[in-house]
């Protein structure tokens, strides 16, 4: 795959825009995997490149935490093994599949992942829900983007 400077000029804003995203609210990721595959990025690399970002933040807020003694270390500690065996499960799964279906799967879940984050969060402040619903409709669009140059690129 040759990197082009037009790759660079998509994908550095929107990941600087997604990790800003992550570590305020959640969600980067809806942001990042759909910016890597609209600078061609091959799908099977985007996902790969999306959840290696994920978990170095993902680490480093955890040392945060446990540094800072808010993390339970009996509950982390089994947190930590399970995921990791279910993110091998998953890397091995994804790379099972081929790029074209891969490619549908992402068309089917993408748009409606912003919903299921947001769902889960409760929401206490008014300023945090407007942004969150921000979010939810730059990711829509975003999404919806997606879907028309995966669609364009298909036929």
């Amino acid at each position: 795959m040759q990197v082009s400077l037009s790759m660079f000029l998509i994908v550095c804003p929107l990941v600087f825009l997604a990790s800003f995203v992550d570590a305020i609210a959640g969600g980067g990721g809806l942001i990042s995997l759909p910016a890597y595959l609209l600078a061609g990025v091959p799908i099977h690399n985007a996902i790969g490149t999306n959840k290696l970002s994920s978990c170095i933040g993902t680490t480093v807020s955890t040392i945060r935490y446990c540094r800072n003694k808010y993390a339970d270390l009996a509950s982390a500690v089994p947190s930590v093994i399970t995921a990791l065996i279910g993110s091998s499960i998953g890397a091995r799964l994804s790379l099972s599949i081929s790029e074209k279906l891969l490619q549908y799967l992402l068309i089917l879940i993408l748009p409606f992942t912003p919903y299921f984050v947001i769902k889960k969060k409760t929401f206490t402040d008014a300023a945090l829900t407007q942004m969150k619903r921000s979010l939810v409709i730059f990711s829509s669009n975003l999404a919806a983007l997606f879907i028309k140059v995966i669609c364009q690129t298909l036929a």
